[in-house]
């Protein structure tokens, strides 16, 4: 089963910005949810204003990952790794960034993405607060050594600080950041740049971000 997110991450096309028609249209559907629902609307603009910086830091960092390995053939360290990365994530945060400088009203924070020299948030809103860790396994090794697409790269953790590296484990969906009131699932991009989300079941559904 797919999760399809808003478009945005596809690759930069001549013209006008098709992200722009796109908060348009989503700009005349909450004026008229707000006329109808209320409050109700607001709080899902907040927490979808939460929840696409999230998925779309993680998807920079598959980006930047994937120049990085271009270009030393290896992943960096455990150790080092938002330092490792943070040329590649910078410009790529900056492009991403330029995407969404014409985006009306509060759509313009869903491009404020996670700075790489801070902790690499995902949630900052409500319980808990979560970052973005890099799986060690993969330190210092060649993309080659690494067989299975599904081997996790990053994953959501509510552990905190920078460079936050450590084994990927099984956290409990009771206990992920929630949406709607609902525990949304963990995310986490695997090394085939795979973005999937673990439900209440256990089971793996991917998240779809990019442009159709």
């Amino acid at each position: 089963m797919t999760y399809n997110a808003p478009p945005g991450m596809g690759p930069k096309k001549k013209g006008t910005n098709p992200l722009i028609w796109i908060f348009v249209a989503l700009g005349a559907f909450c004026c008229i949810g707000i006329i109808a629902f209320g409050g109700m609307t607001m709080a899902v603009m907040n927490q979808t204003k939460n929840l696409m910086p999230c998925m779309f830091t993680m998807s920079t960092l598959n980006r930047s990952m994937s120049e990085y390995v271009k270009e030393k053939n290896k992943y960096p360290s455990a150790a080092t790794w938002q330092d490792d990365l943070a040329p590649y994530y910078t410009k790529e945060k900056t492009n991403f960034a330029d995407e969404f400088k014409d985006a009306p009203g509060p759509f313009k924070d869903w491009g404020d993405i996670a700075d790489i020299n801070a902790e690499m948030e995902c949630n900052t809103s409500g319980a808990p607060s979560t970052v973005i860790a890099f799986n060690p396994e993969l330190s210092g090794k060649k993309p080659a050594d690494f067989k299975d697409p599904d081997t996790i790269m990053f994953f959501e953790t509510p552990k905190t600080g920078r460079n936050v590296a450590a084994k990927p484990e099984a956290l409990k969906f009771k206990d992920a950041p929630k949406m709607m009131g609902s525990p949304r699932g963990w995310y986490q991009m695997n090394i085939d740049g795979d973005m999937v989300v673990v439900d209440e079941k256990g089971e793996i559904k991917h998240v779809d971000i990019t442009a159709e």
